[in-house]
């Protein structure tokens, strides 16, 4: 991972940290731009009120994660996070980042437009999302000709789960309609019945 001077000046307890453990959180001041290597990924615990977010130099429009509560957001690598602020202050932007030396987290770009994506889930496996955009996501058994609601944008505030799972063999469909920013998925698979996450993070 590769940070501006002023993000590495924040996170050099943080690496040091890593040659020890696998989790270590730090709170990222101003804006600033964060590289994410292949076989890295970073937890977001939380953005400020103000905080702006792109992706790849796309602009991710954060209030859609304002319907979760206490949104927990991951993005792994390869791609670059650049913090801004919407107020003009750079006092405004924050961000708490952990990082983690791990390939098991998947990362899906949604596009500025909208665009459908379908993901396989393996007899066996259960896959895990972290907290969503404002998506829709269906997911259909093997051998069903129906597909079921597993997460929906206008069910969000009825539902209150904002980070589902589900277990295979069945695939799941995520369709995106963003008209002003682009999105991301994530999520990792693990094996049933042992239902881990890859580290001690996570819900």
């Amino acid at each position: 991972m590769h940070f501006t001077k002023t993000a590495r000046t924040a996170l050099s307890l943080m690496v040091a940290f890593l040659a020890t453990t696998s989790v270590y959180a730090e709170t990222i001041y101003g804006t600033n731009t964060i590289t994410i290597e292949t076989n890295e990924a970073i937890i977001i615990n939380f953005f400020g009120p103000y905080t702006e977010l792109y992706i790849d130099g796309k602009y991710i429009d954060s209030d859609m994660f304002f319907g979760c509560v206490n949104p927990r957001l991951a993005i792994a690598g390869h791609h670059t996070l650049t913090i801004g602020n919407t107020s003009g202050e750079p006092t405004d932007a924050l961000l708490t980042v952990q990082l983690l030396k791990s390939s098991v987290i998947k990362t899906l770009m949604l596009p500025i437009g909208g665009q459908t994506n379908s993901i396989v889930v393996p007899e066996g496996r259960t896959i895990q999302f972290y907290d969503l955009p404002s998506a829709d996501i269906y997911i259909q058994p093997a051998g069903s000709a129906n597909s079921y609601a597993l997460y929906g944008s206008s069910r969000l505030s009825e539902s209150g789960y904002t980070h589902p799972s589900a277990t295979g063999p069945a695939v799941i469909t995520i369709s995106y309609t963003g008209r002003d920013s682009a999105g991301f998925v994530s999520y990792y698979f693990v094996t049933t019945p042992k239902v881990e996450a890859p580290t001690d993070l996570i819900y």
